[in-house]
This record gives structure tokens, sequence and C-alpha cells, in this order.
């Protein structure tokens, strides 16, 4: 007699931006899942956290905060109690998984589940989109290569008004950036706290409006300048 076999849940995450505090919840929820299992499966042995980053290793988390650049697409964060449990996400430039060994179908269900919940606010819209539909983005980003090279030429003759090519060609290069950026990575670990991120992104677009304003005055002083000159010193 046939039986239907259970579905397993998918391995694949939402593509998202993670930071010191969320590695941490990862690494809860990996410990719940075992504490969580039935007592003949589990080990007396302590749970084993592991991480990596590129090719360098640490089983501290502290550690993380001092690799420089403080940021990756290539991360791995393990659990393993023994030889019997097994939880791991491993991110990569293409994707985002999951995996866990000694586990039931139903505590398999139960870690997706978790994971997911904590990956969805976190998530990165515009990278999720077009990795979900990869196919479509990848043909419409040869397209739009295809019809940006074409139109490269057109826009230095004088068969067609150069204005509505040049403006196309514009919007044409928008979104060949905006589809090599989405497409080119998939989630990304942030070494640092949250609202140390959140602080120092606010420090810097400080910065940033600051210099912008040192600019503008600088740029109204010289036309105010040249205007006296000419006004008042013919």
């Amino acid at each position: 007699m046939l039986r239907q076999i259970d579905p397993r849940p998918p391995i694949l995450l939402s593509p998202a931006k993670l930071y010191l505090d969320d590695i941490k919840q990862i690494i809860q929820i990996f410990i719940e899942a075992e504490n969580e299992r039935s007592n003949g499966l589990r080990s007396d042995e302590e749970v084993e956290i592991l991480f990596q980053v590129q090719d360098q290793t640490t089983s501290d988390i502290e550690d993380l905060s001092g690799i420089h650049p403080d940021a990756t697409n290539d991360f791995l964060v393990e659990a393993r109690r023994g030889v019997g449990f097994t939880a791991s996400v491993r991110i990569y430039k293409s994707n985002t998984s999951w995996y866990a060994y000694g586990l039931t179908d139903n505590e398999h269900w139960g870690l997706f589940h978790k994971l997911e919940a904590l990956f969805e606010p976190r998530k990165l819209r515009w990278k999720k989109l077009l990795h979900t539909h990869s196919k479509v983005s990848y043909w419409i980003y040869g397209a739009a290569s295809v019809l940006f090279f074409a139109l490269l030429p057109i826009g230095f003759t004088h068969l067609v008004p150069r204005t509505p090519v040049i403006v196309l060609l514009v919007l044409v290069a928008a979104l060949l950036v905006s589809l090599r950026t989405g497409l080119s990575s998939h989630s990304i670990v942030i070494f640092r706290h949250r609202a140390d991120h959140a602080v120092r992104r606010q420090e810097g677009a400080m910065k940033a409006i600051l210099e912008i304003s040192k600019l503008i005055i600088a740029f109204i002083l010289g036309v105010l300048t040249l205007w006296l000159k000419h006004t008042y010193w013919p």
C-alpha cells in the first residue's frame, strides 16, 4: 500500500540583514531545539557553538566584533552536542540555508518556523523578490544589458533626438545596477549590535548633512562674492 511521505520543511531562508543580536537569537533557538528533544536521544555533553567567517573560525561570539571588515555574506553559525545533534545556519553569496540533524519531523518543522520568524522581519525585500524569481530576474537583467548596449551608439548619432535616448539609457542603467546589486549577494551579517549600528548610521548621516551644508554655503558665498564684485567693483 502506497503511503504519502510527510513533507520536510524548506532548507532555504529569506535574504536578511542580521546583527550580533540576531546571531545570539539563532544560538538560543538551536539550544531550545536541543533541550526539547526526547530524553532518550540527548547526550550529557555540553553544547558546542562554532562560528565561521570565510576561512576564520571561533567559538566565542565576542570575537566577531573584532573582525574587519565588519560585515560578510560568507558566514556559518553551528550548534553541536555530541554526535547526536547538529543545527546550523549557513550564509553564502547565493543563498541562506539551515540544517539540523537528530530531530524528529515535528521538531524539524518547529525549528524551521522559529528561524523563519526570526528572518521574516529582517528580510531584504528587493533581494527576496529577485531570488524568489531568479530565472525571470536574470532574463530581465540580460535583456536590459542588450538594450543598454544597443541604445549606447544610437545616443551618439543624429538619427534620433538625443534627449529621449539619454533618458532611456539612464533608466536602463539604473535598472541594471539595481538588479546587479540584488542578485550579486543574499543575506548579510553585520558584526555589531543593532543599536550600535543605528547610532553609527545616525552619526554618519549627520556628518554627511554637515558636509553637504558646508558645500552649499561655500557655493552660495562664492556666487554672492562674484555678484558683489561685478556689481560694486567693476
